[in-house]
Formats: C-alpha cells, structure tokens, sequence
C-alpha cells in the first residue's frame, strides 16, 4: 500500500494489511478538475509550488494537516496513490479499496460542493456517486468536512440525516460487520441511484460490499456487473439477486425475459426483502451458474398460480418476504424443465393460499436468451400439441405428465426427444371436473402422443363407473411419463368405456352425451404462429341441439 507521509508529502510503500500497516488517515471525495496524479507527484524535478497551481492540490494539503492534527503520520489519497497507468496495480487497488477504508485511522469525507452557497447536505454530489458508497459503508471513524474543510459532522451524529439520504439502514451504517447479513438485493438498492463514469465501475465499486475479486477487465462495458452477479450465486445462496425490477400487483408486471440485471439501477424500487436462505447458508437449497443457465435443486419448489387480478396462470419461484407480501419470480415455461424469468412482483400474503407446490425436480432458468431462437424452440415443441383452451363448465383438476403441461399455455408439449414414442405412445391423463347446473361429474380423458402429428383419442369416462381405474390413474407419480405399453391393464378394464364419447344420466327424466373433440387451430408462441390440436368438448341433451364448449 502507498501512503503520504502527512510531513514531508512524500511517498511510502508498505508490504501488508490491516496491523502490518501504520495508522493512516483516508480521504473521501468526489473528482474534480486538476486533480493531483501519482505522476505528478512521483515525476522530479518538480516543486511544490507548481503542484500547488492545480486545484486537486489542495484535498492533499488539508488532508495532511488534518491527519496530523489526530497525530497521525500517513495519509491516502486515490487521486495519488495509485499509480493508474499499472493495470497490475489498478486491479490490486480496486479490489482492496473497501478493506483500506475499513482498515483507516479515519476517514475524512470532503464535501466540496457544500457550504459556500448553503446548498442542503441532501444536495451534495458526494451522495450520487458509485465509489462514495463504500467510503461510507467501510469506515468506523468517518467526519464530512464542507468545501472550506470545517468540520460538519461524524457519520453518527449525522446517523438520522444519512439514513433519510441514502435508504441505508442504521445497523448497516454504523456496524459494518453486519453489511452481509442484508439480502443481496437490499445491498444492490444502496447503489441504485449512484452513478460513475465508466460502465465497468457500477460494478467494480461494489465487490467490497459483496465481498467479492474480480480482474478488472476495461472495455467490457455491462458485462462487468454481469460477472459481478454471476460471482455472487457462487458464494451466495440468497434468492434475491433475481428480485430486481420488482413491481406491485397494482401497478402491473414488467415483463423483461433477463435473468441478471443490466446495472445496479434496476434494484432501486427493490424493498428490503428478507430471503429464506440468507442466514442459513449450510441448510438453504443449491443453484449454481451453468452453460444451460442458473440450475436450480430439487429442493427449490416451483409454483403454479394465477396472477392477482388475472386470470392468467403461470409459474413461479417465491425467493422471499416483504411486510405482509410474498416476492415471487414471474417464469414462463420453455421446454421441459426449462423456464425464462418474466419479471418480479410482490403477491399479498393471502393470495399465497391459492399456490400451488409442483412436485420437486431439477429446473433450469435461462440465463442469455435470443429470442429468435426462443421463439423457434418454444413453437417446435407447441406445433400440433394438445391444447386444451379455457371451458366455464369443464374445470381441469388433474394433468399428467406434468413435465409436459405448460399451464400458461394450457397444453401438453411435445416430448421431441423420446425416441420411442413410436413404438409406444405417450398417454396424456386429463382429470375434469364438469358443472351440470347443481351436478359436478368428474371425469377423466386419455389421449396420446404418438408418432404422427395428432394426438390420439383413447377414453373419456366418469370416475365414478370404474372407481378402482379412476384412483389408479389419479394416485400414479403425475411427474412419470407413461406409456400405453404400461397402462395396458387399466385400459383393458376400461375397454368398455366408449371411445372419446361418455352418457351420463343427470336425473330420472334427463341423460346426457359428451363428447371429446379434436380440431387443428392456430396458436401464437411469442412472435410467431404454430398450429395446435384443440381438445373440446360437445355436449347434448335429449331435446336440445348440439352445444360445442
């Protein structure tokens, strides 16, 4: 580390860190014009006087003197002490800044837009910057000096006036020790409203709050702060790093399709949500980086529910809890197994009744998508799928396989890669409840996936004729693909059930038919049309007409 001594303005080099090195003063403070450079300083023949010509000469002079005044013998200054044209020495720096100011006698904060034209503390550019959020966070000795260097306050005489700036809890500024135990988005949000100058800084300025290294790589432009958040999941086990952009029921979903945030901006309407997995590291479930995109355990339980004020449904993964509200991941399903993020919203906690926990599986969520090509798998696995539309009398309480169901888009997906579905079709179990006035008649639908581009019609009957068939079916592993080779014996109990028509006797004077119907209909997939086979339903009566629903 290279310190000023405060005496002679000269340069000294110590080997390392925390006790190792003597007590030194810091500065804080936001760039200006003529800054004093390491090669100003380190460059002879050169006098203090023509130092002195340049305006940033001054954050030195007083910076010296004040850490004298508290008898101290060393001071740092960034505009200085680091030599910038050494990319060795830029990458050491910036990874050890958070643990520099930590380590600091004091810290001095220079506010030089505050005080001469009593612009309100609130106002000073010091509060907008990138870098200033660790000088704030790490120091425990930390005085704010206005631009004519008096003395305006320590940070814990200032501690209501900083936090009403900021947003930064208390605890959080006053004992930093505790910095971590602050969900990653809550984390993400004290920079929200921060700038800096290059892209790469956003980044860069936060892996001491995080506690992360990263080689600094120049040029890489918004990729920075994506390798930030990408080495964060590698230590981190918190759930919230994906609750950027988070929105209210009230005012709408923001769809956007990234998992990763684009910069630390997109966390600043992020309220302080507590995550299941913060303070249990050991215990809390696995997801780790991959080529696929971010896989997620078993343990991480995917749920199925509509959207508030919505009748939509959809998928989600709750990631944690704000006052009374339930944050939940939007996902829309790709493939099997697969799934994109959709946004982020919170769900009052008395909607979280209507969830509904899908069964543990493996699940990946993709992390870089284009969207040519996501719009091209999702329609081949749509095209000629069983799509089973929305019908007010026929309520579906049952779906199997349900590694196939899309229940955004109310079908079953093609199983592309089974090779053997030739040979022995894949059976789709369709478990309904029908609404006849004050009758409810459950029923279930078999059909199939086979080689050809129709599903195939099997059975349609009513649980109640062939109970023992009926809880068979309904009891198997809803996850387990079945085949017809594997159904054989249900289906020869039932072969007197008639194909993809069922009777049913409502009352003593009233019978009625229904029947089970396939049509080809055009269905949309993202920016895209595919075409799909609609299941329907007709329904007759002894005196009245046909009614399709």
């Amino acid at each position: 580390m290279r310190l000023i001594h405060t005496e002679s303005l000269q340069f000294h080099e110590f080997e390392g860190r925390g006790s190792q090195l003597p007590p030194y003063a810091i500065l804080s403070h936001t760039w200006g014009d003529e800054e004093v450079t390491f090669h100003d300083m380190a460059s002879r023949p050169r006098s203090r006087e023509d130092l002195a010509r340049k305006k940033g000469y001054a954050k030195i002079t007083q910076t010296c003197r004040l850490a004298r005044q508290q008898n101290l013998e060393y001071a740092w200054i960034d505009t200085c002490c680091i030599d910038k044209s050494s990319s060795a020495e830029l990458t050491e720096s910036i990874n050890s800044m958070f643990k520099w100011y930590e380590d600091s006698a004091v810290c001095f904060v220079f506010l030089s837009d505050y005080g001469a034209c009593e612009v309100d503390l609130k106002a000073c550019r010091w509060w907008t910057r990138g870098w200033t959020l660790q000088e704030l966070l790490a120091p425990t000795d930390l005085t704010f000096y206005d631009s004519a260097w008096n003395a305006v306050g320590t940070k814990s005489s200032l501690l209501n006036e900083i936090w009403a700036i900021t947003g930064i809890e208390r605890s959080a500024l006053i004992h930093k020790e505790i910095i971590s135990r602050f969900s990653v988005a809550e984390r993400m949000s004290w920079a929200a409203s921060r700038q800096t100058t290059r892209l790469e800084d956003e980044a860069y300025c936060l892996l001491g709050i995080f506690g992360i290294n990263l080689p600094l790589i120049y040029g890489e432009g918004r990729m920075a702060f994506r390798r930030l958040q990408e080495e964060i999941i590698k230590r981190s086990t918190d759930l919230t790093i994906f609750a950027w952009g988070t929105s209210s029921v009230e005012s709408g979903i923001q769809i956007s399709r990234d998992l990763f945030a684009e910069s630390p901006e997109l966390f600043h309407r992020v309220w302080p949500v507590r995550s299941n997995g913060i303070f249990d590291h050991f215990e809390s479930p696995e997801f780790s980086m991959t080529n696929k995109g971010v896989l997620f355990s078993e343990e991480h339980p995917l749920i199925e529910f509509q959207i508030p004020l919505k009748f939509d449904q959809t998928y989600g993964l709750y990631i944690g809890d704000f006052e009374k509200s339930r944050v939940v991941i939007l996902l829309r399903k790709l493939v099997p197994g697969f799934y994109c993020r959709q946004g982020c919203f919170r769900i009052p906690a008395e909607e979280s009744r209507y969830w509904r926990k899908l069964a543990p599986a493996r699940f990946y969520i993709a992390a870089d998508l284009d969207e040519w090509s996501l719009s091209s798998t999702m329609a081949r696995y749509r095209s000629h799928a069983l799509h089973v539309p929305y019908h007010g009398q026929f309520r579906i309480h049952y779906v199997s396989p349900l590694h196939l169901w899309d229940v955004t888009d109310r079908l079953f997906l093609r199983p592309l890669n089974d090779a053997n579905i030739s040979k022995d079709p894949q059976v789709l179990v369709l478990g309904f409840t029908a609404l006849f006035g004050e009758t409810e008649i459950e029923l279930i639908v078999l059909s199939q996936y086979g080689q050809d581009d129709v599903p195939g019609g099997l059975r349609i009957f009513e649980t109640t004729r062939y109970p023992q068939q009926a809880r068979e079916l309904l009891e198997m592993d809803p996850e387990k693909p079945r085949t017809l080779s594997s159904l054989k014996e249900i289906m020869t109990d039932i072969s007197s059930a008639t194909d993809l028509t069922n009777m049913i006797q409502l009352t003593n004077t009233e019978r009625i038919t229904i029947r089970v119907c396939f049509k080809v209909v055009d269905f949309p997939v993202e920016k895209r049309r595919t075409t799909v086979n609609e299941l329907t339903f007709e329904v007759t009566t002894y005196e009245d007409e046909w009614n399709t629903y």
